[in-house]
């Protein structure tokens, strides 16, 4: 189960991580990083880490689709950080 650059939904992303704030490794387990939503390997990393800490048993791309769509789109912009992005998913959704 991962979902991988090819199965990502939005084509606009930046792949040229240059800052070490924008490095996946080390923000990984960082609750208080926060999410730059335009960096592909940023989102492909937290996508990837949501479904880990909820078990997701599956490898069905149209829930890790939905999971993008909803931080991209629906998660409001002041909320930045992986903690609060991640509440208000739980807060919001009763099945992601």
């Amino acid at each position: 189960m991962a979902y991988k650059k090819v199965d990502m939904g939005f084509f606009d992303y930046n792949w040229n991580t240059t800052s070490n704030n924008a490095d996946p490794k080390l923000i990984n387990g960082n609750d208080g990083a926060e999410l730059n939503r335009k960096e592909g390997f940023e989102m492909l990393h937290y996508i990837n880490s949501l479904a880990k800490t909820w078990g997701w048993q599956t490898d069905n791309q149209s829930s890790f689709r939905h999971l993008e769509r909803i931080i991209r789109n629906e998660v409001p912009e002041n909320i930045r950080t992986h903690f609060d992005i991640l509440n208000w998913i739980e807060n919001n959704y009763t099945n992601v």
